[in-house]
């Protein structure tokens, strides 16, 4: 066996260890940052959407630097109750981080987010300096 070979199995090994120690599915499966998001771009921004369903609007931090949006969430436990054992528990419960880089500066001033149905919804503005500029051409 190589040293290649080696390294190689050494790295999945590791990445085995990680998302067992995660709490994550088997290995091969996708691992994937928590909460999960979309982010759609145009000329004026960006829109950014997460589900994250059984949380109180009021608890969710947002704040922004830059060209970074960081959301904190925290989702409750959720008890089936008294003297009930759980024989699947896969939903996610706890505080999570999302940092997200976006291409351009942010302004803070004209970026909003809403919740509604379990869906957190950030509409995020360009700050006017990344905006593309039209320049007029001059002719003789």
């Amino acid at each position: 066996m190589d040293w290649i070979s080696t390294l190689r199995d050494m790295e999945l090994a590791a990445q085995d260890m990680d998302r067992f120690l995660r709490g994550w599915p088997t290995a091969g499966m996708r691992r994937y940052a928590y909460p999960q998001v979309n982010i759609w771009t145009n000329e004026d921004g960006a829109i950014i959407t997460s589900e994250v369903p059984g949380i109180d609007p009021k608890k969710i931090d947002l704040e922004i630097i830059g060209n970074q949006i960081t959301f904190t969430v925290e989702l409750p436990e959720r008890a089936a109750g008294e003297n009930i054992c759980y024989i699947r528990n896969e939903l996610q419960t706890g505080k999570f981080t999302r940092e997200l880089r976006l291409p351009f500066n942010i302004d803070a001033d004209k970026t909003s987010a809403e919740y509604a149905k379990g869906v957190l919804r950030i509409t995020v503005k360009k700050a006017e300096k990344d905006k593309p500029k039209k320049l007029q051409i001059k002719a003789d």
